[in-house]
């Protein structure tokens, strides 16, 4: 296995360019970009279910393991778990409102019926 070089372009195994030197230096990855990486590499399966490039994502996963505990990207943490929890509470809320609308719904359905059967099917008798 070859040393990466912060002078080269990095490129995958079928060699496509995965990240470009700029300025004369290859940018470090940020934890945004990272995590996008192992999500990819982690959902790319094979025809037999397995992970096309396991070595690939184990490697992004360690490396995104060390960013996220590292104390110089804790900002770019904070920020990154903010916009995951503001998703968890944007989930919760149409979650209740699909939950009372359902309930309206049913309510409405209950309200219509008599003993379980549809008030339109009565019959008035005289």
């Amino acid at each position: 296995m070859g040393k990466i070089n912060k002078y080269a372009n990095l490129y995958d195994k079928q060699g496509n360019l995965l990240r470009k030197v700029e300025n004369n230096k290859l940018e470090d990855y940020t934890i945004k970009e990272l995590s996008d990486l192992v999500d990819k590499l982690g959902t790319e399966k094979d025809e037999n279910g397995n992970l096309k490039d396991y070595e690939g994502y184990k490697n992004a996963q360690a490396v995104l393991t060390r960013m996220l505990m590292d104390p110089k990207h804790a900002a770019e943490r904070e920020a990154m778990l903010k916009e995951i929890t503001s998703r968890i509470k944007a989930n919760k809320e149409e979650q209740e409102k699909a939950l009372q609308d359902l309930d309206e719904e049913l309510t409405k359905k209950e309200a219509e019926e008599k003993d379980g059967i549809p008030y339109a099917e009565f019959e008035e008798v005289k």
